[in-house]
């Protein structure tokens, strides 16, 4: 049924009113027009009119059919495609009104952008014949007073109504099809005068060069004359016109827009549905607030006959639970259609569909289609038992987003889903409630980890920000706005039993910076929000989920096989800590508690313990406990010593017994050192500058290069001495102030870009450090100071700056732009 119909008889009511009108004007100004030429309107177009308002009846029809047998279900349809929709105007409706005007008309070729040599990036038809459409169009509207032309005219704009009113897309072709009649007519009128123009500029001038107007003036010549032009024109666009054709008839009809555009994917989609046998099944299919039409597809309504039962799902986090308890109740299985060529293919961003479907089942698989797959859970919980009272939170994020409430619990399908627990290996649900306190320019995303008492991750999600309705992200909230997240988290498998840490951090999409996390308690860049109990994996876990870098499968012990590990084995620098994990295998009951430990050997043989000794899977869960065939995974936190050869070395793990003696080894592989050339001396700078941060570091002095022919941007070698061992990798900066002490450009990194970090400067050791300021030039302009100084990136603290006596002076050291001469600077 094409809606757009119901436009047809404004286009006879829109005539006859103007007719009258025009006839109207033409008595009151009398003399202007010749006498006599007026006839009686319904006369003049009583045939052609009862024609056409007959064929117009038939084709409107079906739609007066639908409005009557229907009329709630045909007007939410309008109101889903009109621009008072929020779901399309997104705030704004005469904004996306208006924008949807001029960007219809622009289709047309009605635009400004033909002033800049350009033409308009939407054209319904090709440039030559929009212009002819142009022209036909300018005619039109002189000679508008005759009917036909005014009839013409009318039967384009009217029919494009409803493709300005409905603005889900600019311009909508299908909902603007009806215009295509009166648009190619006024494309003939411009093809007619532009071959009547040649036909006159062709006349004159043989006329002048003759001077024999019977030689052009005749039928003949017109007639041959406007052939020519005529097949001119089509000549010029006929490349045009076939590459339409071609990708039409022969490309376009294979592409998901076609299936969407004509429901190919809808009848298979029926077909496949019908197919599933279980009566105690249900197909959820998604549909799309954001797409602005969330009305159900008819043609799977209309040829879906199998016993499975079907739902239409809107993702409105307001109604989507209601609805999935309506559709879910009764049921063992529900798939769910994830769309491929549709307007609904964004459907459910925020996976609040998959969040409830895992709180009361579990995925079983994906069967995959060409236009559509069935996500497949086997639901085991019965709806009364998804209970979301969230717990009452002050937690801030950066002073912009406020964590209202929030709970979290067992996905597993096995416990209930309260249960502060989760099996190793399975899911963790959680979900949060936030509001935005003020305007940002950055889209927001939140981050739910899952860590042991050491900080080592053994499940993450992370997640961008949307809100309601409209999926956008928070650059485009306006302040006070909330949403809820929802969560399902992955506990690693092999992980062991035991008491964990459920932390929450939020930052800036953009760049990956963390905002400061504020509560009642303190402030760091990550919340605990609460103790998960992980319990111990509910199968044997496959070996291609551990995550393993490299696989071992070694008996290191009689029942105690090492399985393999991940972690790093090159590029590693001095002084740098590195985390491996060793996962295990019990093959028989161990009698004891065993604790491991590992070593780094240098090439000539020489042996460091990089680790601690520890338990092999933690405190929480010794070996004595490890039940047959148990898989378990144990975190080791090394550091490279600090004044490791570059080159490669061997990584071993020793395994003690509860009386620390030697029970076994194994070699886990070569890891690669990478160390720099060091340096003790004190090299010659521009200026000196003997500044001590926190009698860790001494910055030495400093070198500056102003941009000239051969330095394109400023650059400042810091000259640092390293007075003891530090255990923080430090973030060193050069910030350009200007005379207000604004910060115009600046540089933050690990020193060396990387190369050289703090963890492994050696006491007395002199580090080279160098920084490239990019800036626009006008920014530099500006440069009146430079601001050094070091900090902790995890905790954002900076150094104090102590003078000789050891009393705190600043956290920086202000230096000019332009020294006058190489002297000491104090700090």
């Amino acid at each position: 049924i094409y809606m757009s119909g119901a436009f047809v008889p404004l286009i006879f009511l829109g005539f006859f009113v103007l007719e009258y009108g025009i006839r109207a004007l033409e008595r009151r100004l009398g003399g202007l027009f010749p006498e006599g030429e007026q006839s009686p309107l319904l006369r003049i177009h009583f045939r052609n009119v009862l024609l056409c308002a007959i064929v117009a009846f038939v084709c409107v029809l079906p739609v007066l059919y639908l409005y009557a047998s229907a009329p709630d279900l045909a007007f939410h349809r309008a109101q889903q495609a009109l621009f008072t929709n929020p779901r399309i105007n997104q705030g704004d409706p005469w904004g996306t009104l208006w924008r949807s005007w001029w960007g219809n008309l622009a289709a047309f070729g009605l635009s400004s952008t033909w002033l800049t040599g350009q033409s308009p990036g939407n054209l319904l038809m090709p440039v030559p014949l929009t212009w002819l459409f142009l022209v036909g169009l300018a005619v039109s509207i002189w000679r508008i007073r005759r009917p036909v032309y005014l009839f013409t005219l009318l039967s384009w704009f009217v029919m494009l109504i409803p493709s300005i009113l409905s603005p889900d897309s600019i311009p909508h072709a299908a909902r603007a099809l009806g215009s295509a009649i009166g648009a190619y007519t006024l494309v003939a009128v411009g093809m007619l005068t532009v071959a009547a123009l040649i036909h006159r500029l062709l006349c004159l001038a043989v006329n002048r060069c003759t001077r024999r107007p019977e030689v052009c003036w005749g039928s003949i010549g017109r007639i041959g004359v406007t052939g020519v032009v005529l097949g001119g024109i089509w000549w010029g666009t006929a490349p045009i016109l076939y590459a339409g054709y071609q990708y039409y008839f022969n490309e376009w009809p294979r592409t998901n827009d076609a299936q969407a555009a004509f429901h190919l994917y809808a009848v298979q989609l029926a077909a496949e549905m019908s197919k599933e046998t279980n009566p105690r099944a249900v197909f959820l299919l998604p549909r799309d607030t954001a797409a602005g039409d969330v009305n159900p597809n008819y043609t799977v309504i209309f040829l879906h006959n199998g016993p499975a039962g079907y739902a239409w799902v809107i993702d409105d986090e307001r109604t989507i639970e209601q609805t999935l308890n309506e559709a879910l109740a009764g049921r063992d299985i529900a798939h769910v259609v994830r769309w491929k060529a549709s307007k609904h293919t964004g459907a459910d961003p925020k996976e609040v569909i998959r969040y409830y479907l895992e709180k009361r089942g579990h995925y079983v698989g994906t069967r995959r289609f060409k236009f559509f797959d069935f996500e497949t859970y086997q639901l085991e919980q019965d709806s009364t038992s998804t209970d979301e009272t969230l717990w009452p939170s002050d937690l801030v994020f950066g002073n912009v987003l406020q964590v209202i409430g929030y709970a979290y619990g067992d996905a597993s399908g096995i416990g209930p889903v309260r249960e502060t627990t989760a099996p190793a290996g399975d899911l963790m649900w959680a979900r949060l409630r936030v509001r935005l306190l003020r305007e940002v320019t950055d889209d927001l995303k939140l981050s739910v980890m899952v860590r042991d008492r050491t900080g080592h991750i053994v499940g993450q999600i992370d997640k961008l920000l949307f809100n309601n309705i409209f999926h956008q992200g928070t650059s485009h909230w306006p302040p006070g706005t909330e949403t809820d997240m929802y969560f399902l988290v992955p506990i690693l498998p092999a992980t062991a039993p035991g008491r964990y840490q459920v932390a929450l951090a939020a930052y800036r999409a953009s760049d990956q910076v963390r905002l400061t996390a504020t509560n009642s308690k303190k402030q760091t860049d990550a919340a605990n929000l609460g103790a998960l109990t992980v319990q111990r994996n509910t199968a044997a876990p496959d070996l291609d989920t551990l995550r393993l870098t490299h696989r071992l499968h070694r008996e290191v012990l009689p029942g105690l096989v090492l399985l393999g590990f991940s972690g790093p084995h090159e590029g590693l620098k001095p002084g740098a800590h590195a985390t491996w994990a060793l996962v295990w295998q019990a093959r028989a009951s161990l009698d004891q508690d065993y604790q491991a430990r590992l070593w780094l050997l240098d090439p000539e043989g020489t042996e460091q313990p990089i680790s601690a000794a520890a338990p092999l899977a933690g405190t929480d869960f010794p070996t004595s406990q490890w039940a047959e065939e148990e898989v378990v995974r144990g975190w080791f936190d090394g550091k490279i010593p600090r004044d490791a050869a570059s080159g490669e070395h061997r990584l071993v793990v020793r395994i003690c017994d509860r009386d620390g003696r030697l029970a076994a080894e194994a070699e886990l592989g070569d890891v690669t050192i990478t160390g720099w050339e060091r340096r003790f001396d004190v090299p010659a700078m521009q200026r000196f500058v003997g500044a001590n941060f926190a009698d860790r570091i001494e910055l030495l002095g400093y070198d500056l290069q102003l941009p000239d022919a051969t330095h394109a941007a400023p650059e400042v070698v810091l000259y640092w001495h390293a007075l003891s061992p530090m255990e923080v990798s430090y973030t060193t900066f050069v910030h350009v102030l200007d005379q207000e002490g604004r910060v115009v450009a600046q540089v933050d990194h690990v020193p060396g870009e990387g190369a050289f970090p703090t963890t492994g400067w050696l006491p007395g050791e002199v580090i080279t450090d160098r920084f490239v300021i990019s800036a626009a030039p006008d920014q530099l302009a500006s440069a009146y100071q430079l601001e050094i100084g070091v900090y902790d990136l995890d905790t954002m603290e900076r150094l104090p700056v102590l003078d000789r006596a050891g009393a705190v002076q600043d956290t920086r050291v202000l230096l000019p732009v332009n020294p006058s001469s190489p002297q000491t600077d104090e700090p």
